[in-house]
């Protein structure tokens, strides 16, 4: 009977208990905010509440844990519980063991469709875990290496990406990553990867030349017909990079696109994008922007910021006797009376003029830069002549010369000019130079050969980082050697003629300096594919 009766008051306690929502062990009076109180004031030898132990492997195999489960972790020490994500460690755990810090954020790198994510590592950790849920169980272990690459993504969308630091004794809580990836050219329909292959040296903010067949997109309706929605980015696929198209390749089969590549790593590839297919873009085309010095003569008026002017300077030239000024000449030179060109032109009304007290002849016009450029660095000068005319008088001296030039003043300077002589003892028409070392004049025939008036052609001048100077000057091809090497020299274009009677109309379309290198890159143009996915 006294184990009958001693049920029964249990279950009636128990009863009573329940109906007020509190359950106590070992007291009568359960707070009121407790639904269980376990009191062992009343116990000798006391005692404790065990926690259900586990190992990690045994507590990551509870099905669908309840918010706020509670477990002894005996892999790590931990008491731990679950947030409804993850299990967190109350810490500290059993021997000093503590769980490590959640990772920071770092700066992550990002193209149109791909995400670098990067965080900062966090002291004893010993693995990351990363997912883009906040969802540990799925989450992926990717070591001790504190990036995660993500491709195929979507342009001008934001990701985001949690991580968690990993130690002996627990996990981290989460770290939140976000980022999204370029959506610059998102509107532009295509694009093509253009391949630069280095196999000399590292270079830096160095003019690659791309030679590409816009008539063919322009045809198709793929491209603008001015090819004004052309844009060029880095490998990025975000960083837009400086570019100018050479006007008279526009609409061709062969349209020459100048891009200035921030770096391009010695033997090695380098992969730019070129993007076309937008319609309502206009042309960033911007000859200063790319070269080290560019003038396309389209201001209707010569830019002294550029260009050296007037009577004191290389606008009134005299090529032979060391001479390089001269305060009288009868040709004429201006930026406004053909309309996109400086044009030098007009006929020689005298033989000689005296220069450092010595008659000289080849009395002309030019301009001269008011930048200057280290020779040491090697440079390379292209220019577009459209050599409209040119006559000859009845004297004994006649001719002309057009060319180019690298001068510091007139006793130092490298010309390479086009020569038409009739009156040379060894006559005839050339590419020639003629180079002033410390006052010290010399020059000679590189190339037999004719350019012929009505048409245009491409003047190129070399300097390489040695004493190697060359031209190429519409065909007509040669090299040399001269100790002018200054730091500080002007870059120079002219046209003179020799005696009475003769003409010349050459006109200048546009001219700049870019960086020499030598091997020069190559490129290549890869298939068309679609900005985004």
């Amino acid at each position: 009977m006294k184990t009958l009766w001693q049920t029964l008051v249990v279950v009636a306690l128990s009863v009573g208990m329940l109906r007020a929502q509190n359950v106590g062990i070992g007291t009568a009076t359960p707070h009121n905010s407790a639904l269980l109180e376990v009191d062992a004031s009343g116990l000798s030898p006391k005692k404790g509440l065990l926690i259900p132990r586990m190992t990690t492997a045994e507590r990551d195999a509870i099905p669908s844990p309840a918010v706020s489960l509670l477990i002894y972790n005996t892999t790590t020490g931990c008491f731990e519980f679950w947030d409804g994500t993850n299990w967190v460690s109350l810490q500290p755990c059993a021997g000093g063991c503590i769980s490590p810090a959640a990772p920071s954020a770092g700066t992550h790198a990002f193209t149109a469709t791909s995400i670098i994510w990067n965080w900062h590592p966090v002291g004893g950790a010993t693995a990351y875990y990363v997912n883009t849920t906040n969802n540990l169980a799925t989450a992926i272990n990717v070591g001790n290496a504190t990036s995660y690459v993500q491709t195929g993504l979507s342009c001008g969308a934001a990701y985001t990406l949690y991580v968690w630091a990993q130690n002996a004794c627990g996990l981290s809580a989460p770290t939140t990553l976000t980022q999204s990836t370029c959506g610059t050219y998102s509107a532009w329909q295509y694009r093509v990867p253009v391949i630069i292959t280095n196999s000399g040296g590292a270079l830096t903010d160095y003019q690659v030349l791309i030679t590409m067949n816009t008539a063919a997109l322009i045809a198709g309706g793929k491209m603008r017909s001015d090819c004004g929605d052309i844009r060029v980015t880095d490998s990025d696929e975000c960083t837009a990079l400086s570019y100018w198209i050479e006007p008279q390749t526009i609409n061709t089969t062969a349209t020459n696109i100048w891009v200035k590549v921030p770096t391009i790593p010695a033997n090695s590839t380098k992969t730019i994008y070129i993007y076309y297919g937008n319609a309502s873009a206009s042309s960033l085309s911007n000859g200063d922007n790319t070269f080290m010095f560019f003038d396309d003569f389209d201001d209707g008026v010569v830019n002294t910021s550029k260009w050296d002017v007037g009577v004191s300077t290389y606008n009134n030239c005299v090529v032979e006797n060391s001479g390089l000024f001269a305060s009288n000449t009868d040709l004429l030179a201006n930026e406004n009376s053909v309309s996109g060109y400086y044009r030098i032109y007009g006929t020689a009304a005298v033989n000689v003029v005296n220069e450092d007290g010595v008659p000289s002849g080849w009395i002309g016009k030019g301009l001269r830069s008011v930048p200057t450029f280290d020779l040491a660095k090697g440079l390379v000068i292209e220019a577009r002549l459209h050599l409209f005319s040119y006559n000859q008088g009845g004297g004994s001296h006649r001719g002309i010369e057009i060319g180019l030039s690298t001068i510091s003043d007139k006793d130092n300077r490298v010309d390479i000019v086009w020569v038409w002589d009739a009156s040379r003892n060894h006559g005839g028409n050339y590419l020639f130079y003629v180079k002033e070392e410390a006052g010290s004049r010399s020059g000679g025939n590189l190339m037999a050969g004719t350019l012929s008036p009505g048409a245009t052609y491409r003047f190129v001048y070399k300097k390489n980082t040695l004493s190697d100077f060359s031209g190429n000057f519409g065909g007509l091809t040669g090299s040399f050697t001269s100790t002018f090497n200054s730091s500080a020299a002007r870059v120079g274009l002219f046209a003179v003629a020799r005696g009475v009677g003769d003409s010349v109309d050459a006109r200048w379309d546009w001219i700049f300096v870019r960086k020499f290198a030598s091997p020069e890159p190559t490129t290549s143009i890869g298939s068309e594919e679609s900005p985004c996915l």
